[in-house]
């Protein structure tokens, strides 16, 4: 029961880092003068729900790895998030030649930020499984045990 309240925080985490990601866009993006607060909300979150939508595979992809392996560190979820901001690149760059050929790294800055944040919200706890009793608790790894009633 100690960790359900972690599988919540998850789901938290993700989307507070896609809209984390989408302000992130939006005001690197730029040419917003004059714009209205309710339009730049609206981009806000127009561009999160496709952030959403697109990193969703890869971010699952990390958290699972970050679960089994018990990677717990801000480094890591930087690198993912890199990660995830290439694949974006990648996929969405086609769509989007005005942006990925004058600004491809704002793909990889705003899935770092959106690493960032899920490690703030949630990927601190990485590591549900029950760690081996020679692991030291402080170094965050061990091999991964599951407990079992005897």
């Amino acid at each position: 029961m100690r960790t359900f309240p972690r599988y919540l925080l998850m789901p938290l985490g993700y989307v507070a880092g896609c809209i984390a990601a989408a302000v992130v866009i939006v005001f690197m993006i730029g040419g917003l003068a004059g714009a209205t607060p309710g339009l730049v909300l609206q981009l806000i979150v127009v561009i999160a729900a496709y952030t959403a939508l697109f990193a969703i595979l890869p971010m699952a992809i990390a958290v699972v790895a970050a679960e089994i392996f018990i990677w717990r560190s801000a480094l890591v979820w930087l690198v993912a998030g890199a990660a995830i901001g290439i694949v974006a690149l990648v996929v969405l760059g086609p769509y989007m030649p005005g942006i990925s050929v004058e600004r491809p790294w704002l793909f990889v800055v705003a899935g770092m930020v959106l690493g960032l944040v899920y490690w703030a919200i949630a990927g601190r706890r990485s590591g549900a499984v029950v760690r081996s009793p020679r692991a030291h608790p402080s170094h965050g790894h061990g091999i991964p045990t599951i407990k079992t009633k005897q």
